[in-house]
Order: C-alpha cells, then structure tokens, then sequence
C-alpha cells in the first residue's frame, strides 16, 4: 500500500507541474482562451487533484521512490568447493556459486556486478584467509579502488575480514571484488563471498511534453484512485477496530476462566480437608468400637445372640470397608490434581566460568530462562522432583582452551554417565547428553563435576534442563463397595 501511495504521489506532482507550466505557455500564447466555465472546471480538477496529495503525503511514512524503480535488484554468490588459489595482483575474484541474483545484475562468469539502473547500491564482502598466509582484497568500482580488506592467517589458525561499502552508482557501472597481493589464495567452500542490492532508485529528470487535455484526464483518473485507496484503507482500519474488540472478548473470557479455575482449585483443597477430617472421625469411631466391644466380651454383658453378634461384625466390617474406599479416593484425587500440572526447567551458567572446581563438586547453573513448577534451585544446582514419574534431562558442557573436563548426571548420589570435552590448542570443545530416568517424589538430580580443578565455559554455553514426560502412582489403588 505505502509503494503505491509513493509512486502515486510522484507521478501527481511530476504532471501537476507539467500541467501549469503549460497553462501559463498556452495562455501567454493566446491559445489557451477558453471560456470562463472550463478554466473553473479545470482549476477545481487541480485543486482536488493537490489536496489529494497533501494528504497521503501526510500519511506516507516513508520516502519517496520513483514507480520505474520498482523491480528489486539483489545477489549473493560465494566461492564454490574449491580454493581461489594463487591469484595475481588486482585479479578479480570469481564467485562461481550463486545464491541469489534477482534481475540478473551478477555474471559469475566474469564476477562482476552491472548497475542495471541509476541508484544507491550497497556491497558486502567476506574473504577467509588460509592457514599460515595473508589475503588482500579490495572493491572495484568500473576501474576505481574503493577500499582494502586485510586477513591474516597465522600458524594454524584461519582469518577474517568482511566489508560493507553503499554507492551511488549510474547504469552501467560494474563492481567486483579484486585480489590485493601477487600469489594469494583465499578460503572457498561457502566461507568468501559476495554480495549487494539496490537500496534505492534515482530519477533521470528528464524533461516529459504531455498534452494539456491528456494530463487532466490523467489526474482525474489517479484522483479517483486515490479515493479507492482511501476506501480500502477505511476498510483495513474498521477490521483493526474489529480485531481489537474480539482481542478484549477474548481476554475477558480467559480472566473468567482464571477465576473459575482458581475457585475450583480452593473446592478441592477444602473437599480435601474435609475428606481427611472424616477419615479421621471414623478411625477414632472404629477404634472405639472395638474397644467397647472388647469391654463387653470380658465382663459377660455382651453374651447376647448370635444374631447379634453377627450385625455388630457387620457394621464394623462396613465402617472398615467405608473408611478404606474414603482413604483410597481421596489419594486417587490429590495424586490426579498434582499430576496435572506440567514440570520443566531450563538454566545455563551466567556471564562467568565455573572454575577450579573440585571432584564431584556440583555444578550450579545459576540463570534461570525457565523453571516451570519451581522444581529447580539456583543456590544448590539442584532439581527435586515434585511427584512420581518418568523425567528427561540434558547438559551441554564446553570445556576452555587447553584444558579437559569431565561432568556426570548424578541421581541422588549415585553417577548416572560421564560426558567429557577436550580442549586443545587454542580450540573449545563441546559435550552434549540427554537421558530419561523414572523418578520418584523426592528424587535430586545435579551435574556434577568429574576432575579436580576443573574449569568449564560460562557465558550462556553451558546448560542444564528438563522436564517431567509423564507422571503415575506406584500404590495399587482398590474401590472400597
């Protein structure tokens, strides 16, 4: 919308000069005499036609760009799998392995780039020197030096160098990527590369004659177009509006729901101090039956029937049988309510390194990005399950130049695995395991140091996380009748 908005609003003004510049020559010439109705007709077509503008100019948050430049022009393109080796002194480099090349600007036959329009272009480059050597490069505008870029590869290590330059450039200008020194070689397989894009297009001002009529009907055409551009944008912010109002239904419905689940979480916390005030009542109600039963056997009162006898048994067997289905149900309900709520954690070591730790010394992973069900702590490095279940777990260990590291889950105090990373030379090294174990309510999970004296990478690398998969009681559970 905000494109044609602009393309509109240059071809407006563009004819509205065009249109009074001719009026003023047709009337300075006599030819423009035309009666007093049509010179008010054509006068209103302006004004609206100006008012028009004014007010998408207003509207418009961008800059203007010229219609004609509208077709986007960009490349990327890289060296293949192959070294660009040996190469002479302003040689150009040719990235052979083309990526993008919206318009066609780039021929990776010659490596160049050729403006296909008048605009503001913007190149980048990257250029990987090898091991043991150094590597100059530098832009060439048509037969121009732009700039240099400069790696060094020393002993066994690789470089670097990239470079982002914005030109103006007129159709026709050619840019490449031009070797510095005499028998250099650069890194290919996908690492040096080469790439740009018209950032935006620049008018010729080029003088247009038009004829007065055809630009007035012109303007009323663009007139009415602005108006449907308007219409539709009426129409896109009414369905904002609309959105919007669905939006606030919406969270209405959610802070309902909240509070219907907050409400019935308190009905089962005080169903549940109820059902176990029963249990309790009953417990206290057999045992004293049983007691008195007792008291009444040993003394002859109780020498009743043996009907009698039998409907006492009876009662008591019931009570039991009343209390044990009570018990049963009510742990069948608070083990559902706590299995229902999800478990996961996430923490990594923060802007420092865990160093010099000692053998079997806890690793704390002391920033949290996630801790649903608070399962994990900070201070300790520790996680605690909160119910019985099967859990997943994973670390990621990366041990410092030079040196190795060892790290093991631990459950409890018992070793899970060992993960191990080796730095050598000036290179880190990474350890990563993931492992699934059936924990019970209680059960503490840590990663745990292996070496003394021991340093491992801090500053985000390094992490320990997991989550509850699924949870399930280990009791047997029997319906009383």
């Amino acid at each position: 919308m905000e494109e044609i908005q602009q393309a509109t609003i240059i071809e407006l003004e563009t004819q509205r000069q065009h249109l009074e510049s001719m009026g003023e020559t047709l009337e300075s010439s006599g030819i423009n005499k035309t009666s007093s109705a049509s010179k008010t007709t054509k006068t209103d077509r302006t004004a609206k036609m100006s008012r028009s503008m004014s007010s998408i100019k207003e509207r418009s948050a961008i800059g203007i760009r010229q219609a004609e430049f509208e077709s986007p022009v960009a490349f990327y393109a890289h060296l293949g799998n192959h070294h660009f080796e040996h190469a002479g002194v302003n040689q150009i480099i040719i990235y052979d392995s083309i990526v993008t090349n919206v318009g066609n600007g780039y021929n990776d036959s010659l490596g160049a780039f050729t403006a296909p329009v008048d605009g503001i272009y913007v190149f980048s480059s990257t250029m990987v020197a090898l091991q043991h050597r150094n590597a100059h490069s530098s832009f060439f505008k048509n037969s121009d030096r732009i700039n240099t870029m400069f790696a060094s590869g020393v002993e066994s290590q690789y470089d670097t160098s990239s470079s982002t330059i914005v030109l103006q450039l007129s159709k026709g200008d050619v840019i490449t990527v031009r070797n510095g020194d005499a028998d250099t070689s650069i890194h290919g397989y996908d690492h040096s590369s080469f790439s740009g894009f018209l950032l935006t297009g620049l008018n010729n001002n080029q003088n247009v004659i038009v004829d007065n009529d055809a630009v007035l009907q012109r303007l009323e055409e663009l007139s009415q177009r602005v108006d449907h551009l308007e219409s539709r944008e009426k129409l896109h912010l009414q369905k904002i509006n609309d959105l919007e109002s669905r939006d606030q239904l919406q969270q209405a419905t959610i802070d309902k729901l909240e509070k219907e689940v907050q409400e019935q979480r308190q009905l089962i916390e005080s169903m549940e101090e109820i059902q176990q005030a029963t249990i309790i009542e009953l417990e206290t109600q057999r045992q004293h039956l049983e007691s008195m039963g007792e008291t009444l056997e040993s003394s002859g009162i109780n020498k009743t029937s043996s009907a009698s006898k039998t409907t006492k048994t009876d009662r008591t067997a019931k009570m039991s049988r009343s209390m044990s289905s009570i018990k049963e149900r009510s742990a069948m309900g608070i083990r559902q309510a706590e299995f229902e709520s999800p478990v996961a954690f996430y923490a990594h070591l923060g802007n420092h390194h865990f160093e010099h730790a000692g053998v079997n010394q806890i690793i704390i992973y002391d920033s949290i990005v996630t801790n649903v069900g608070n399962g994990y702590n900070d201070s300790l490095g520790a996680f605690t399950a909160p119910v019985d279940g099967i859990y997943v777990f994973s670390s990621t260990m990366v041990a410092l130049q030079h040196r190795n590291a060892h790290s093991s889950f631990f459950k409890n105090s018992d070793r899970i695995n060992t993960m191990f990373a080796s730095g050598v030379e000036s290179q880190y090294d990474t350890s990563s395991s993931t492992i699934v174990l059936q924990l019970s309510k209680g059960d503490v999970i840590t990663v745990r140091n292996g070496d003394a004296d021991i340093s491992i990478t801090g500053y985000d690398h390094s992490s320990f996380s997991g989550f509850l998969l699924t949870s399930y009681s280990n009791q047997n559970v029997i319906v009383g009748k």
